[in-house]
């Protein structure tokens, strides 16, 4: 991936998953990239609820969390833009996220993106051409 020069990693992959998150070093922003494949092969007519609950899974505990309907691109993909809100220093600021599905062969791929308000509107189309720019093998073997 083309992530900003500078941001750091961390890398929390487990046994067949791939989660990588880069971190700006301000804290403004994130990009994280998970990929894996699903316990149960899922329908297509089923995706967008199976993607909803994933999210809120994985972030549906920070504070304040809200998340917007799922929506289908005409690629296939599915983009959740969400927010919640985060404590910097004894501040609370919004944080905004897109967060986008994409069904590799077996694999689901999951890219998001966020950023503190008002950094969120500066970086979007950054991340729109990191996102659009990101190609996953779709053959490579998760261990």
């Amino acid at each position: 991936m083309d992530v900003p020069k500078g941001w750091k990693s961390t890398d929390k992959s487990q046994t067949g998953e791939l989660l990588v998150t880069w971190n700006e070093q301000a804290g403004r922003a994130t990009i994280s990239v998970n990929i894996f494949v699903p316990p149960s092969e899922i329908p297509e007519s089923r995706l967008d609820d199976v993607f909803a609950v994933i999210i809120k899974g994985m972030y549906g505990n920070q504070p304040d969390f809200e998340m917007k309907a799922p929506v289908v691109e005409s690629t296939g993909n599915i983009v959740i833009e969400w927010t919640s809100t985060v404590a910097v220093g004894d501040k609370k600021i919004k944080f905004q996220a897109n967060s986008k599905l994409q069904r590799r062969n077996n694999k689901l791929v999951i890219l998001t993106y966020g950023a503190i308000e008002p950094k969120f509107t500066d970086l979007k189309d950054s991340y729109f051409k990191i996102s659009n720019n990101v190609v996953v093998n779709a053959d490579m073997e998760i261990l």
